[in-house]
Parts: structure tokens; C-alpha cells; sequence
């Protein structure tokens, strides 16, 4: 936890890049915004933000890990939208003995955006203010406003495809083989630990687990075979702390990727 706030006042303190003008794209020094244009089906309209990252530098998912915050969005300003849902993509864990692991993206990501329109028939205008953190030997805080216009049809189908293919790397709900089939917390050694029964689960599966505030959960280390887990908690002293508490599991496997809400008993 410690580690995380440490990495956060870095981030809050460094100079913030800032885009001065809306349009489509941003363009800052180590990486670049552009919204895309995903189609329209009905009532909803499909976007992409994306962010194309220099070599080195990674920005973060919306559960950072020990280390950097999650991007931000904002869509005050869009008109004739009704909602916006984000989808995050699976991201990567990244390993740092200074900074412990922070989850995020490298090279590019591009986060599909569920437009819910107002008038299906109208065209529309997407307003987003996005920050992030981007990080490599130092972190930047990076804000920029996109604004593009959604017409009723005619989206290119180069970015159509594009945002596809980002779609499916959104990962599924857990409803298949691949997924969680008991949880617990307990302690181990005098401190609260989660462990978890995964059925489906291979050689190099990661684990990620979002929880209550304060709560923050390690990297999962297999234990007694059968597919059972056991995940470092901390940020709260007693396991009765988590008792009956909702979380967010998502399941990382070679070409596959599941989430899935896992109450605790």
C-alpha cells in the first residue's frame, strides 16, 4: 500500500502534459490519443479510445496494482448521449522490486467505448476527458480532452475492424470451463489471505482480484494442486473484514481472459 501512495504523490507532483485544443487526437511527447469510430447498431454506438505508447512507457488498467492510478473518464459535454459504458481490455501484470507489480498496458491499448445514444436516428458528439498515468523511469500525468462526431453511418471500416479486434480482447463473463469455484479469505501466518478454487485453470494463469476500498490483493501463488490459489491481502488487518464482501475476479489464461463477481462467504 505503501509503495502505491508513494507511487501516486510521484505522479501528482510531476508536470502534467495537457492537450490545449479538442478534436479527435492528441499528441504529446511519448505517447498519442485518438478516438475511433466503432459503428452504430440501434441505440448503441461503438467507440475506441486509444493510446499509442513510445517504446518503454506503460500506462495503467483501471485496478493499477502497487504501483500508478487508473485512467479517468469524463464525457461531460457529449450530445445525444444517453450513457457511455468502458470496457477494459486484459492487461498485463509488470514486475518492479522498487515499485511491486502494477497491472496495466504497453505499446498500445485501445479502450472500447459503449455509446448509448439519446436518438438512435441523430448523429452524435462524444466529449471525453481522459488522464492516465504514463510511466517509464518517471511517470507523467496526462490529461487531454477528444471530441469526435458519431454519424448515423458511414464509419470507416478500417476503424470498425480495429475496434473489433480490441473488443474481443475485453475479457469475457465467466460462465464457461474457465472459472472461479470457491473463495475464502482466512489467515496465514497472522495476516488475511484469499484463496481461491479455479476450475479450468493452466500453467501460467494470473488472477485478478478487485475488492472493497482499502483492499488491495497480490499476485496469486498456486497452492495444493486442483487449481486452488492464494492471493496476499492487504490494507485491512482481520479477515472478518471481507466476510460477506463482493469481488471483481479476473481470470488471465493463455488466449483466453474471464471476469467473474465472486461473493465472499
Amino acid at each position: 500500500m505503501m509503495k502505491r501512495i508513494t507511487h501516486i504523490v510521484m505522479l501528482l507532483i510531476a508536470l502534467t502534459a495537457v492537450a490545449a485544443a479538442e478534436g479527435p487526437e492528441a499528441t504529446f511527447e511519448h505517447s498519442r490519443l485518438r478516438l475511433f469510430d466503432g459503428g452504430r447498431a440501434g441505440a448503441t454506438h461503438t467507440t475506441g479510445l486509444g493510446i499509442q505508447m513510445a517504446q518503454g512507457w506503460k500506462t495503467y488498467w483501471r485496478m493499477p496494482g502497487d504501483a500508478g492510478i487508473p485512467p479517468g473518464f469524463d464525457f461531460s459535454g457529449s450530445e445525444n448521449v444517453a450513457s457511455v459504458r468502458i470496457l477494459y481490455p486484459r492487461p498485463t501484470r509488470y514486475s518492479s522490486p522498487e515499485t511491486g507489480d502494477s497491472i496495466g498496458y504497453s505499446g498500445q491499448v485501445i479502450f472500447p467505448l459503449q455509446v448509448r445514444l439519446k436518438d438512435p436516428a441523430a448523429a452524435a458528439v462524444l466529449r471525453v476527458k481522459i488522464t492516465y498515468g504514463l510511466c517509464r523511469d518517471v511517470c507523467i500525468p496526462v490529461e487531454a480532452t477528444l471530441r469526435r462526431t458519431l454519424p448515423p453511418a458511414g464509419a470507416d471500416p478500417r476503424e470498425v475492424a480495429l475496434v473489433k479486434a480490441w473488443l474481443k480482447q475485453v475479457p469475457a463473463p465467466a460462465t464457461g470451463a474457465l472459472k472461479v469455484a470457491a473463495a475464502e479469505v482466512m489467515e496465514q501466518d497472522g495476516k488475511p489471505v484469499l484463496k481461491l478454487v479455479v476450475h479450468g485453470a493452466e500453467e501460467g494463469v494470473d488472477i485478478l482480484v478487485e475488492g472493497p476500498p482499502l483492499a488491495m490483493f497480490g499476485k496469486p501463488k498456486a497452492v495444493g494442486g486442483a487449481g486452488a490459489y492464494v492471493l496476499p491481502v492487504s490494507g485491512i488487518d482481520e479477515p472478518q473484514a471481507l466476510k460477506g464482501r463482493a469481488l471483481t475476479v479476473t481470470i488471465l489464461a493463455r488466449g483466453r481472459a474471464v471476469e467473474q463477481k465472486v461473493t465472499l462467504p
